[in-house]
């Protein structure tokens, strides 16, 4: 993750209606309690489950509480048909399995189910003022710059290639900025706090690379452990600062997806699977830009005086 947060993680805000039930009278059975709506997962796959094709805007369906996408109309209703038959297939990519046990717990909860997909909500940066979107823009610029110096970390350190350590450099600068950018809104300290958590998570990265590398299997569990247990003091902290935009269990969620898509990334480079290595770069990426929605999205939220 970088240290420049200038936007955090983009809840997108629901409408919910609610609907008055006439007066209980005498003798009338007591009603039975309605059921939680549980907003479906998103897993943002690339890949139909399929077919393995490429997957085409606008063709989705909402199964067992998750966005899954396809590649033509004529494989949603086979997936939806027997989605068990399928499901190796999304799970070959770390990031949508994550996603696809996300949504497997939130049906799992009583009286949990699924709602359609929703339209983003107006508080996002399109109906803000040239204050507004140009803080989403630069909080998508961070966010970007994070993955992409993380990737050309990768590739030198894989590769031991001499530029290693200056391109280090520069991914750690990324996590000061990320740091820096709290700091007007949540003061020096927090800024300053965000900015170690973050440079802890590059240097457990480093060592996730080093052992994968070398492929010593115990110490990429261990990492992957060290490292998940760092992305959870992050959303803590997050969560703390803005608990009505960011959720814990919603921040630790997407940094959880964060860390899945980066390792894919890391495990596709070793193996020189150079399609697999792309396309986990390309999904590394757009998740990074939901993180970065988020955080702009909530910080304008509760900050809306500031970008006026």
């Amino acid at each position: 993750m970088s240290r420049t947060l200038p936007a955090l993680f983009a809840l997108t805000a629901l409408a919910l209606g609610t609907f008055a039930a006439p007066p209980a009278r005498a003798g009338d059975a007591p009603s039975a309690p309605a059921a939680s709506a549980a907003k479906p997962v998103d897993l943002l796959n690339t890949t139909c489950p399929v077919t393995g094709a490429p997957v085409k805007p606008g063709i989705t369906a909402v199964v067992n509480g998750a966005i899954v996408h396809f590649c033509c109309p004529h494989c949603p209703p086979k997936y939806e048909a027997n989605p068990a038959a399928y499901a190796s297939n999304l799970r070959a990519d770390a990031a949508v399995a994550v996603r696809l046990d996300a949504a497997a717990a939130a049906m799992s909860s009583p009286g949990a189910v699924p709602t359609p997909p929703v339209a983003s909500s107006p508080t996002s940066a399109t109906s803000d003022g040239a204050k507004g979107v140009a803080f989403h823009d630069a909080m998508r610029a961070v966010w970007s710059d994070h993955v992409t110096w993380t990737r050309m970390y990768i590739v030198s350190a894989v590769n031991d290639l001499a530029d290693k350590d200056a391109v280090l450099a520069r991914l750690l600068k990324n996590q000061d900025d990320l740091g820096n950018a709290l700091k007007p809104y949540y003061g020096d300290e927090a800024g300053a706090k965000l900015t170690i958590l973050l440079k802890d998570h590059i240097a457990i990265a480093g060592e996730l690379v080093t052992a994968t590398t070398a492929a010593d299997t115990a110490k990429v569990d261990a990492t992957q452990t060290k490292w998940a247990a760092n992305a959870d003091e992050i959303a803590t902290f997050l969560s703390g600062a803005n608990a009505k935009a960011w959720p814990l269990e919603t921040v630790k969620l997407m940094l959880r997806e964060h860390l899945a898509a980066t390792t894919a990334e890391v495990k596709a480079r070793v193996a020189k699977d150079w399609d697999a290595d792309i396309a986990a770069f390309e999904n590394v990426r757009q998740q990074a830009l939901k993180m970065a929605d988020a955080l702009s999205d909530g910080i304008r939220s509760q900050h809306p005086e500031k970008f006026k």
